[in-house]
């Protein structure tokens, strides 16, 4: 009997021990969900701000770069040749970046692109000739943050939302568009367009040093499909992709689709500088009206608003475009 006793003593004890852990284990692991969440959260949007001043400043780089090529000779013709070299190195160096992402992260990528960014208008600000140009120009090939900002989203929304959440995306690489190359006419005119890439150069770096803070090295917070784990380490070629379904037709509907834009985006700039003679400054603002059109895709009530304050900007601030002295168009 008091053999008995003393056991049910000691099941009632290990129950009572037992009880609390279970509570404090649901708690951790409602703790644990709750932490994962925050942390997600302060990741994607630092990748938002991320995304947003480094397209802002892509624009900044984009709408100065003819200026400054005409200040030291270099005529439309040969500053084509320099664009085209510089798509081709960039399309040559795809595959690198992709595998380089693969095995370092979202976070190496994005800050491959905000430190191409860096350079790219440091090494234009400095220049004093054709080579600084060229230079520079070779240095911004990898400062294309869509990859990375992509890439960051995969890792942190699950398959269900992440269609949605690569869609939201549009919004900073919009508002970048639209707020960039306006910000950057802007400086050039206090300053000049050279002197202002001195000053954008250092938004880029801060963004470097806020996702060396904000965003941890490992950003994958769910785990994959069984068939995901399963086929990760085998080597996909650009042919047996090219067989997979329907995505040589995507392929080919995506170079036929981005070859006009590329062309447009090219030559705009240098069109309206030399056909139009129009300042850094009303550049920049055709360039942030661009950039209010994009938005009308997804988010028509911003989208509008930002039009029409564009129009208003254009059309009641600068109601004739100011051409530049010393040079009228030849009849």
């Amino acid at each position: 009997m008091k053999g008995t006793r003393e056991t049910l003593a000691q099941r009632k004890s290990a129950e009572k021990k037992n009880a609390p852990k279970t509570a404090e284990t649901t708690d951790n692991g409602k703790k644990y969900d709750s932490d994962a969440k925050s942390r997600s959260g302060t990741i994607l949007f630092t990748t938002i701000i991320v995304v947003g001043i480094c397209q802002g400043c892509f624009f900044i780089y984009i709408s100065l770069l003819p200026y400054l090529s005409r200040n030291y000779g270099i005529d439309p013709v040969t500053f084509g040749y320099i664009q085209t070299g510089a798509s081709l190195i960039q399309f040559a160096l795809s595959p690198f970046i992709g595998w380089y992402g693969d095995k370092f992260g979202a976070r190496a990528v994005l800050i491959l692109n905000a430190v191409c960014t860096a350079l790219g208008h440091l090494i234009l600000g400095l220049a004093s000739g054709v080579f600084g140009i060229i230079l520079s120009r070779t240095a911004a090939v990898g400062q294309d943050i869509r990859l990375g900002s992509h890439m960051m989203v995969s890792d942190l929304v699950s398959g269900e939302g992440r269609g949605a959440a690569v869609a939201k995306l549009a919004i900073p690489m919009s508002l970048g568009l639209l707020i960039g190359p306006a910000l950057g006419g802007l400086i050039a005119k206090i300053v000049s367009p050279q002197q202002s890439l001195l000053i954008t150069w250092m938004a880029p770096a801060a963004c470097i040093i806020a996702m060396m803070i904000y965003i941890p090295a490992v950003t994958r917070t769910h785990t994959g499909s069984t068939d995901g784990a399963k086929n990760k380490d085998e080597k996909v070629s650009m042919i047996s992709l090219m067989k997979q379904g329907p995505v040589a037709l995507l392929m080919l509907i995506k170079i036929l689709t981005d070859v006009p834009f590329m062309l447009l985006g090219m030559n705009l700039t240098m069109c309206l500088m030399t056909e139009f003679q129009l300042t850094p400054q009303m550049n920049g603002l055709v360039l942030s009206y661009n950039g209010a059109l994009a938005l009308n895709y997804g988010f028509r009530s911003i989208g509008w608003f930002c039009t029409l304050a564009s129009l208003c900007l254009c059309v009641v601030v600068f109601p004739s475009p100011p051409r530049e002295e010393g040079k009228q168009r030849k009849d």
